[in-house]
């Protein structure tokens, strides 16, 4: 039975509560439209800790350090992230520049040319040095290698990218609270090796006069033509290959969330245990103030959704065991608006990969993105020291993309783009916090990656401070 003190300390703990609402532990509710940094992260802090921290301490009996209410929260974080290798829709590991698929660059000449278009001199003599008594365009698949060697590229790059994030939260009112988020990058994607898969190739590639296929892929006029022309083939094109160094705004991101905890098992006589029931809704948006990928920059990066603005919703709930851990699981989704494009690169034949010859107007409508995060957090499990760890799946389909002017351009597949666009992500974020007083900490934080297809294998390292007031 509860009596009227219980009732009236079970109010108060729930007041207290509510009006710590506010704190810089805010987790990421929102992914993004990125390969190379599917969810990232703008704290160390447990993202579902900040909501309760005074009222768990209070039942504990450690509330003789908190003097004050939290109203305000800021974090500001450095971190650093790097990829040398990514996977492909079979979790394959390749290097990230082949995410898109190898270099085809017998590729470059087959397809219909576009309306108002033409081959550059480079590939017309490619055209003639290797398929002298064919007549252009040559629409053959078989004119490309099934095993992805004559003809090919490997693309080695290495992606680093350092940067610095904040995170600022407030109080609105009762169990509404708002949050914002932004940051600075510098983006490094270079190439190691564009290796040459010509000199590999067997059964399919080879010099002789005939072919079990019908078909023959001669190496030494690929190599000429093609192969060493990779340079010359690129400036004439339009398709700058040099490595992409570039110091870059975030996109802004905003939340604005709903939370309650509603006490469990307080003050029953039977041996129960007693936690805090917290479900909770946020509302989130996200800016395109971040730099965009320059389709005519083979390996640029966008520091944000590549331009296109962002919401999100994302739903939880979590089960804080005051004796023992917390744990907890959320859901949500995001959605990007759609943009144009100018002078993209389309392809304009199925057998092209990695690289295309020419560019075409587009509108974009990124397909959604869907998460799912699981927690578990220990608060203070040694002294002053916490650690939480976070499951994320982060799923994006595929895009939708319309060309512009779609009667002059029946040449150009864009359908070949939305095939490639969907991926996976999974990763692990463990992190450790210290409290070095009761209104401030630092901290630790590791997104390990475990499983991706068509992504970036990232790791990525983050420092916080984090204060309260």
């Amino acid at each position: 039975m509860i009596t009227p003190i219980l009732k009236y300390h079970i109010r108060m703990y729930v007041s207290i509560l509510l009006l710590s609402i506010a704190h810089t532990a805010f987790g990421n509710f929102l992914s993004q439209n990125s390969r190379h940094d599917p969810y990232p992260m703008h704290t160390t802090r447990d993202p579902h800790h900040f909501l309760y921290v005074h009222e768990r301490l209070d039942l504990k009996g450690y509330n003789s350090e908190l003097t004050t209410i939290e109203k305000i929260g800021l974090g500001l974080s450095v971190w650093g992230q790097n990829a040398d290798s990514a996977k492909d829709i079979h979790k394959k590991t390749i290097s990230p520049g082949n995410l898109d698929g190898k270099w085809s660059m017998i590729g470059l000449l087959l397809g219909d040319t576009p309306s108002g278009k033409t081959l550059p001199a480079s590939l017309q003599a490619a055209i003639s040095g290797i398929y002298p008594t064919e007549t252009p365009p040559i629409n053959d698949p078989n004119k490309i290698d099934p095993n992805q060697q004559c003809g090919f590229f490997d693309v080695q790059t290495e992606y680093r990218n350092r940067g610095f994030r904040f995170d600022w939260s407030a109080q609105i009112w009762g169990d509404i609270g708002f949050m914002l988020e932004g940051g600075l990058s510098d983006i490094c994607y270079s190439i190691t090796a564009f290796n040459d898969l010509t000199c590999n190739a067997s059964n399919w590639c080879d010099c002789s006069s005939d072919s079990s296929n019908g078909y023959v892929c001669p190496k030494p006029e690929v190599e000429q033509f093609l192969m060493c022309k990779l340079k010359t083939i690129a400036q004439e094109i339009g398709l700058d290959i040099k490595d992409y160094h570039r110091n870059a705004l975030e996109d802004f991101r905003f939340h604005l969330y709903w939370r309650h905890a509603y006490p469990i098992n307080y003050g029953n006589d039977e041996d129960w245990p007693e936690l805090l029931l917290m479900p909770f809704f946020v509302l989130s948006g996200s800016a395109a103030t971040g730099t965009q990928k320059n389709p005519n920059k083979a390996f640029s990066l966008s520091s944000g959704n590549n331009g296109h603005n962002a919401v999100g919703f994302t739903a939880g709930l979590t089960l804080d065991f005051i004796d023992t851990i917390e744990i907890g699981a959320e859901g949500g989704f995001t959605h990007f608006f759609e943009k144009d494009f100018y002078k993209y690169r389309v392809p304009n034949s199925l057998c092209q990969s990695g690289i295309y010859p020419f560019t075409s107007d587009v509108c974009i409508n990124p397909g959604h993105n869907w998460h799912f995060v699981a927690t578990m957090n220990a608060h203070h499990f040694i002294n002053r020291l916490s650690f939480y760890f976070q499951y994320v799946i982060v799923q994006h389909q595929r895009d939708q993309i319309k060309l512009k002017n779609c009667s002059n351009d029946t040449a150009f597949k864009p359908e070949l783009l939305e095939c490639i666009s969907d991926w996976k992500f999974q990763a692990a974020n463990m992190g450790f916090n210290y409290d070095i007083s009761p209104h401030i900490s630092i901290g630790f934080l590791w997104q390990a990656p475990l499983q991706q297809q068509r992504v970036f294998r990232n790791s990525t390292l983050m420092f916080s401070f984090n204060a309260t007031y």
